[in-house]
């Protein structure tokens, strides 16, 4: 039994899909597969890779847990508050809506540049329904069950940081989703689990990057996708 964790993907279909058929070769039936969240935005597939990990999601060949990342949170806050507007504004959220509709993706850039200040300022709510209107149901199922931190029988996981003082339930989402002072922060004390993180872009095509017992596994800034096997330490990049 092994615990694989992969990185953050941003809408990178073309890496996550080799990636996948690979894991579906490495994974054992008593494995567990952690995916650290950042599956939105920036990239130019974010409907590919979302409908690739609902497929997965559907049908896993072991226990598999989907993590929220930085950016599917302020994604939903956009979707159950229509006033909040750092998904689009600080995330390049209109690149998941183009993955969509890149009609839509226009419409709604045009509303937000209509406003102005006026965004900010006072609140005005913008026409986001149009996007999540899209959706497949398999997606918004997903992002809705994403969860904030997973314990395994070998390491933590968190998108960006995780409080070992705590249990994975019980973890702040400030410090599992933004990771501030991560990873060098991480103090789990002697006999105390790795953990396996992204978000901070601080891993590489060549293999994570360890500090204490703390493994970074986002290299897709890079252009990789990562993939670690604890307590085993081997990795499968793709490309």
């Amino acid at each position: 039994m092994s615990t694989v964790a992969v990185g953050d993907i941003h809408g990178r279909s073309d890496l996550l899909a080799p990636l996948l058929e690979a894991l579906r070769e490495e994974l054992a039936a008593d494995d567990v597969l952690v995916f650290l969240g950042d599956y939105v935005d920036r990239g130019p597939d974010v409907k590919g890779c979302l409908e690739l990990l609902a497929q997965w999601r559907a049908a896993p060949p072991c226990a598999t847990h989907f993590l929220r990342g930085n950016h599917e949170d302020w994604l939903l806050r956009s979707r159950s508050d229509p006033t909040t507007h750092s998904w689009v504004l600080g995330m390049d959220g209109l690149s998941t809506v183009r993955s969509y509709d890149a009609g839509v993706a226009e419409e709604l850039r045009a509303e937000l540049a209509s406003q102005g200040q006026r965004l900010l300022l006072e609140k005005t709510p913008i026409s986001y329904e149009r996007f999540f209107s899209l959706l497949p149901a398999s997606h918004l199922e997903l992002l809705d069950a994403l969860e904030l931190a997973v314990e395994t029988p070998d390491a933590v996981c968190a998108h960006a940081g995780y409080d070992a003082s705590r249990s994975a339930a019980e973890q702040d989402p400030q410090v599992a989703l933004w990771g501030p002072g991560f990873p060098e922060a991480y103090d789990p004390g002697e006999g105390g689990k790795p953990l396996i993180y992204g978000h901070h872009a601080d891993a590489t095509p060549a293999g994570p990057r360890v500090v204490g017992r703390a493994h970074g596994i986002d290299a897709v800034a890079e252009g990789a996708l990562l993939a670690l096997r604890l307590p085993e330490g081997r990795w499968i990049s793709s490309p």
